[in-house]
């Protein structure tokens, strides 16, 4: 639920997160194959500690260690519609540090302190509560139940040095499970690996020749023959009216020749194979067959351009 009288216009969904008795506002943005991120209302810790929101925002924008995101679009209790500013949730115990105590009166300073324990540990339990730590044998409990209050600057850089170690502690306690992740993400490329080996060692895959042109051709005449219902005797005869009227080629005045010469009787697909004309009669082929399917080839084959 949206929080500060808004209703959230994103995916988004926002929760009020107590810290003692504060509050302040966080979602969770699930990305697949990336995990999680919690994101954390600027504006909302700035009104804990009742300080100047734009300021804090401004400052961040020059922190390079800030990750900040401000295209979460919410609308007002006026009903316009507001981008809001977040932090990620990792990143909150550092900007905390940085804000100094003398800047807020001594209650807000208590405020401030409470914030810089309490609240990543606070956000972290409220979206993952299986993954934290009890709360009886949590660091940070014990210290907020014994450390004194936080009166000069010396005790507030020693009390921020704490809550630091006791995030990163909860950051290593969070991630229990990142052990077990990397030993299934071990398998899972030992496995590769293996089925890599095992793929190499199969013998290589017969070499298929190509299709020679001339059976290209014969494919191609046997389907003009049945796009035009002729035989294939008469379908031949078709391509090679059509191959002298597109390239000149007279298929029949050369096997004439070729017949002679040899003192025998020479196919003119032979013919025309020899003299390395098969391409052209590929073409020819195919230029019928378009012909045939758009109704162009009526009264035999017409002269076009060449393919």
């Amino acid at each position: 639920m949206a929080t500060e009288n808004e209703t959230a216009l994103s995916p988004y969904k926002f929760h009020d997160i107590a810290v003692n008795q504060l509050q302040v506002s966080a979602c969770e943005e699930r990305v697949v194959g990336w995990g999680s991120t919690i994101w954390v209302s600027i504006r909302s810790v700035c009104k804990a500690l009742n300080i100047d929101t734009t300021g804090q925002i401004r400052k961040l924008q020059r922190k390079p260690w800030a990750r900040l995101r401000s295209d979460i679009m919410v609308r007002a209790a006026d009903g316009k519609d507001r981008a809001m500013v977040v932090i990620d949730a990792d990143c909150l115990p550092a900007w905390l540090s940085t804000i100094e105590p003398g800047r807020v009166s001594c209650e807000l300073g208590d405020r401030l302190l409470v914030l810089q324990r309490r609240a990543a540990l606070a956000i972290r339990e409220h979206f993952f509560p299986k993954a934290t730590v009890s709360a009886e044998k949590t660091p940070t409990r014990e210290i907020e139940r014994r450390a004194p209050r936080v009166s000069t600057p010396r005790e507030h850089l020693v009390a921020t040095a704490e809550v630091l170690l006791d995030h990163a502690k909860a950051i290593v306690s969070a991630r229990d499970g990142l052990g077990e992740l990397k030993a299934e993400l071990a398998q899972i490329r030992t496995a590769q690996q293996l089925a890599a080996g095992q793929l190499l060692a199969l013998p290589p895959a017969p070499k298929v020749p190509p299709i020679p042109l001339r059976r290209w051709i014969e494919a191609v005449v046997s389907d003009l023959s049945a796009k035009i219902g002729k035989d294939h005797h008469d379908t031949w005869r078709l391509v090679y009216r059509g191959l002298k009227l597109h390239y000149g080629i007279d298929a029949y005045a050369r096997a004439k020749n070729a017949s002679k010469t040899a003192g025998r009787e020479v196919a003119k697909i032979d013919v025309l194979e020899s003299a390395g004309l098969l391409e052209e009669v590929y073409a020819t082929a195919r230029e019928l067959v378009r012909q045939a399917e758009t109704g162009e080839l009526v009264n035999g084959p017409s002269a076009v351009a060449k393919r």
